[in-house]
């Protein structure tokens, strides 16, 4: 029997723990984001941050709407990504700001929106592994910014996902970023460098 080639791989990873995921009920994912939102709030990365990356959940992901109101009303600068080309920018967001719904379902802010360049980026992902490795949705547009990213220094970047989307061990191609924490309901994970 052939291995499959890491791309392979990912793409049947992929749809196999995002089918899990979204199994999950309603209820239990409302209850396990607002866990995993309290853990974030604690972590000293985000306390000390100005200015932190989200994401506006699709259907399955972790719900960070309330931890964004939250830094937001604390004075943090909050920003959401916006797909240009191939890969990502981070423009400012507040609460109550309009939205656009974008390719793959994707919630931007306005195109005249400030942009960021965050201490702090929360990234989405299918899957992890203890490693640092994220299995995201195929595109690499999240892959693709983290390697261009421009600031004094790299920005802290947090995966985040529900427990039960950790792998033993994930496929990692040329292009993939690690990540260097992963928060969960039920755990921080912080990555060795």
């Amino acid at each position: 029997m052939n291995t499959p080639f890491p791309a392979e791989q990912k793409t049947i990873l992929r749809r196999e723990i995002v089918a899990r995921r979204d199994a999950l009920s309603a209820d239990w994912r409302a209850s396990a984001s607002a866990l995993l939102c309290s853990h974030i709030a604690t972590l000293p990365e985000i306390s000390q941050a100005k200015s932190v990356a989200a994401f506006w959940p699709l259907a399955g992901e972790v719900d960070l709407r309330p931890l964004m109101e939250n830094l937001s009303a604390t004075g943090r600068c909050i920003a959401l990504p916006v797909m240009t080309g191939e890969t990502l920018v981070f423009r400012a967001w507040q609460p109550g700001a309009a939205l656009t719904r974008k390719p793959f379902g994707v919630m931007e802010p306005d195109a005249k929106a400030a942009v960021v360049q965050p201490e702090v980026i929360l990234v989405p992902l299918a899957a992890f592994d203890r490693s640092g490795t994220r299995l995201g949705y195929g595109k690499g547009f999240y892959d693709r910014a983290l390697a261009g990213a421009q600031h004094p220094r790299a920005p802290m970047t947090i995966g985040v996902a529900f427990a039960m989307q950790e792998q033993v061990a994930l496929p990692r191609e040329p292009h993939d970023q690690p990540l260097r924490m992963i928060v969960t309901e039920a755990e921080t994970i912080r990555v060795a460098e």
